[in-house]
C-alpha cells in the first residue's frame, strides 16, 4: 500500500505528501523547523504571526508543485528542493543572519546546502534519519537538489530560486494571512497559469502582468508594514546584542526556545535582555 499523508494547510487545503517527501518531512532537519518562527519577533506586534518555517517550507513545496504541473515538468527534485530550501535557517529566522556571517562566514543558504549534502549533521540526528541518508535511500543525488537551489538548473531553478518564485509567493501570502494585514492578496493561480518557459527562462504571458504587479506591490507593503516594523526591529536588535556579547557559541542549529534558554544561562546581561523581550 502506498504511504500517503494529507497535511491540512489553512491556505491551500489538503497538501498530499508521499514517498520520499513524507520521509523527508520526518527528518530531524525538517522537524526542527517546527520550532522556528517564520517571522521571529513579529508576533509582538501581530499576535497571530506564530507560524513556523515548517509551514512555509510545506507551502513552498505545494506552490512549486503547481508550477511544475502548469509547465508540464515532471521532476521530483524541484519539489524536494522546495521542501528543503530553508532547513539551514537558524533560530528566529533572519534575525541573527549577520552574526553567522561574522562568526563563520556563512548564511542560511550555505548551511542548507551543507545539510542536504550531509556535510553538516544536526546534533540530535540519532533520533531520526538525516536528509542525506533519505535522499541516498531513494536514489536521489543530493547534488541535484543543491544545484536547483544554487540556480544552476535554468528555468527549473527559477521556480524555487528566482525573481518571482514559489518561496516568495508562499511567504507573502502566508505572512499576510497570519499577521492579518491586507497586503498579501495575490492571485496565485493566475500567476501560475500565465507562466511559460521561453529560451530556457521562466516568463509570463501579458495577461498575467496585473497579477505580477499586485505581487510586487504586496511585497513592498509587507516590508514597510511588517518585516521592517520598528517595534520588531527593536526586539531583534535586543536579541542580537545578547548574542553578540555572549561568549562565542554555535547557535546555527538551535531552535528559538533553545537559544533563549542558552542565553538565560550565560550571564546577567543576556538573561536580562531576553527576559525583557
Amino acid at each position: 500500500m502506498e504511504n500517503v499523508k494529507y497535511i491540512r494547510d489553512p491556505l491551500y487545503g489538503n497538501i498530499k505528501v508521499d514517498g520520499i517527501l513524507l520521509d523527508l518531512i520526518e527528518t530531524p532537519e525538517m522537524q526542527r523547523l517546527l520550532r522556528i518562527k517564520q517571522l521571529g519577533y513579529t508576533y509582538l506586534v501581530y499576535p497571530g504571526a506564530n507560524h513556523t518555517r515548517f509551514e512555509h517550507s510545506l507551502g513552498t513545496f505545494f506552490v512549486a508543485k503547481k508550477m511544475c504541473d502548469a509547465l508540464n515538468i515532471d521532476d521530483e527534485v524541484v519539489g524536494i528542493a522546495a521542501l528543503l530550501h530553508d532547513v539551514g535557517h537558524g533560530p528566529f529566522s533572519h534575525t541573527l543572519e549577520y552574526l553567522l556571517h561574522m562568526g563563520w562566514g556563512k548564511d542560511h543558504v550555505a548551511i542548507t546546502r551543507e545539510m542536504i549534502l550531509g556535510e553538516r549533521v544536526l546534533q540530535d540526528c540519532e533520533h531520526g534519519t538525516p536528509v542525506r541518508e533519505v535522499l541516498d535511500r531513494y536514489g536521489v543525488a543530493a547534488e541535484e537538489v543543491t544545484d536547483v537551489l544554487d540556480g544552476k538548473r535554468g528555468h527549473i531553478s527559477e521556480m524555487v530560486h528566482g525573481h518571482l518564485d514559489a518561496d516568495q509567493i508562499d511567504y507573502l501570502v502566508r505572512d499576510a494571512y497570519y499577521t492579518g494585514v491586507a497586503y498579501g492578496v495575490i492571485d496565485v493561480d493566475r500567476i501560475i497559469q500565465t507562466m511559460k518557459v521561453h529560451e530556457g527562462m521562466v516568463v509570463f504571458e501579458k495577461k498575467g502582468v496585473s497579477s505580477l504587479e499586485s505581487m510586487l506591490v504586496a511585497r513592498a507593503l509587507m516590508y514597510s508594514a511588517v518585516y521592517l516594523h520598528k517595534t520588531v526591529r527593536i526586539a531583534e536588535l535586543m536579541l542580537s546584542r545578547a548574542v553578540e556579547r555572549a561568549p562565542p557559541f554555535d547557535f546555527s542549529q538551535m531552535t528559538d526556545c533553545e537559544l533563549i534558554e542558552t542565553l538565560k544561562d550565560m550571564g546577567s546581561y543576556q538573561k536580562d535582555m531576553v527576559l525583557r523581550l
